[in-house]
């Protein structure tokens, strides 16, 4: 809820992310359809663009080709055999395997290629409601960490002098707000 009446909120919108609600929306619904037709062959096409959000797979077809400039078969097809995400280190496979993994879980899909020796045990937790203060960054790399650490130092220059930071009680963290992308580009905030 932002308080903004419908056209000022869009205004607002696309003045601090440089495209409309509209975009955005059909920009992530195609993200993850992404992720999903590269990591989940058994599941159809037309089956993702429902799990994605679009109402028919004309509309979803149309909104693929006009942001890939291709259809989701050839593009799925293209990407079977792809090695993103392969590097040469083992710390960089193993790094790239939890990651992979972990977006599987929260995605709840499965992977029959994951070593039993890789998979991680996570639990969620209820935790009493806390206010949070964030540094919002919508494009940035996975693993740009000067930038992570300029958002939090942006952070911590701000709540500092108000008196905010007072640890070990107050928690830093950082929230994914979207899966990264090819590019490996991702939403995330640092609170």
């Amino acid at each position: 809820m932002s308080n903004f009446s419908k056209f000022h909120f869009h205004r607002i919108f696309k003045l601090v992310t440089g495209i409309t609600v509209n975009e955005f929306v059909k920009k992530a619904k195609i993200e993850r359809a992404l992720f999903f037709l590269m990591n989940n062959p058994s599941k159809t096409i037309n089956e993702i663009s429902i799990d994605c959000g679009f109402l028919s797979m004309s509309s979803f077809s149309r909104s693929f080709h006009e942001l890939q400039n291709t259809t989701p078969s050839a593009w799925r097809e293209s990407h079977k055999k792809s090695n993103i995400g392969i590097m040469n280190s083992n710390i960089g496979e193993m790094q790239s395997e939890i990651e992979n993994y972990l977006a599987l879980k929260l995605n709840n899909l499965k992977n029959s290629k994951m070593s039993e020796a890789i998979k991680l045990d996570f639990e969620i937790k209820q935790v009493e409601e806390f206010n949070v203060i964030y540094v919002r960054n919508l494009n940035i790399n996975n693993h740009d960490s000067e930038t992570f650490g300029k958002m939090f130092d942006q952070l911590f220059s701000w709540a500092t002098p108000r008196n905010l930071v007072n640890f070990p009680e107050t928690k830093a963290l950082t929230v994914y707000r979207s899966n990264a992308n090819l590019e490996g580009m991702l939403q995330a905030d640092v609170c």
